[in-house]
């Protein structure tokens, strides 16, 4: 009899620890689901995060700061490059038309240049009417996507205030040298500014030229040192009369065949182009 109740005490005690330990197992898997669910909820935080830092709210594409992190990506990868896409007259279209108007020209045109994109390709909304698109490949792939994504936007649209037609310059610059790296998307805006004023350009794509960034570089020392002239009244206004030299029919006095009187302001410009000696 006391072997039997000592046995029905073990059994007792045996069912009990196995209770507790599914008890225990099925906690630690709760805690376990608990977990993978907030590291699922973090995960999807921190995509919600990044598309917040990196995302174009009316757009939909990448920002400046997405476009950035997408070269870099492309910089591991081997030749890639940028087109800058800006479209013509954007501001003077949202003036006339307003905000509306121009937000609808900026949809149009992230959609359209989104289906023209390569595989590893990336479409970023800078600012305005203006994109940039970071291609992996060489220069004949850029300038291919680049001849696309002209012919597309140029599609003509129906909108509220009449047919659309898109156009725009588009500059191409590709990665070399790596302390250029950062400033890729400059020189394909560069590039794109020259294309749009017929500079440079083969119909409205324009490839990037070193000389260009001298040229922008060189501009903007003379506006400087222009600046400084006018405000240290370094300017000289000179007249010169333009005479009528023909016979006088008049019968008047010769000199009251006096045609008219040229103006000029001249300035003699000091070299302060640190790239250039100053004359000998």
């Amino acid at each position: 009899m006391k072997v039997a109740a000592f046995d029905e005490v073990s059994l007792g005690l045996i069912g009990l620890s196995l209770l507790a330990a599914i008890v225990a197992l099925l906690l630690m898997m709760r805690e376990r689901w608990k977990s993978a669910g907030i590291r699922r909820e973090l995960q999807a935080v921190s995509l919600q995060k990044h598309e917040l830092e990196w995302g174009d709210a009316l757009t939909g594409l990448r920002n400046r700061k997405g476009l950035d992190a997408s070269l870099d990506d492309l910089a591991g990868v081997g030749s890639h490059g940028v087109v800058v896409v800006l479209l013509d007259h954007f501001r003077r279209m949202r003036q006339a038309f307003g905000q509306e108007f121009g937000d609808f020209i900026v949809k149009l045109a992230a959609q359209r240049l989104s289906g023209c994109l390569p595989p590893g390709a990336t479409a970023a909304h800078l600012e305005g009417g203006e994109f940039a698109l970071a291609i992996p490949g060489n220069r004949a792939d850029l300038l291919e996507v680049a001849e696309l994504a002209f012919e597309q936007l140029a599609l003509p649209v129906q909108s509220a205030k009449g047919q659309v037609i898109l156009v725009a310059s588009l500059g191409v610059a590709m990665a070399g040298a790596p302390e250029d790296r950062g400033r890729l998307i400059e020189f394909a805006s560069l590039a794109a500014e020259r294309a749009g004023a017929g500079l440079n350009g083969e119909g409205k794509v324009c490839v990037y030229d070193p000389a260009f960034a001298e040229e922008a570089r060189a501009q903007a020392f003379f506006v400087n040192d222009l600046r400084a002239a006018v405000e240290n009244k370094e300017l000289r206004l000179l007249f010169q009369p333009k005479v009528d030299a023909s016979p006088c029919r008049s019968p008047r006095p010769r000199r009251s065949c006096a045609g008219s009187i040229r103006c000029a302001a001249t300035w003699r410009r000091p070299c302060s182009c640190p790239w250039r000696s100053p004359p000998a």
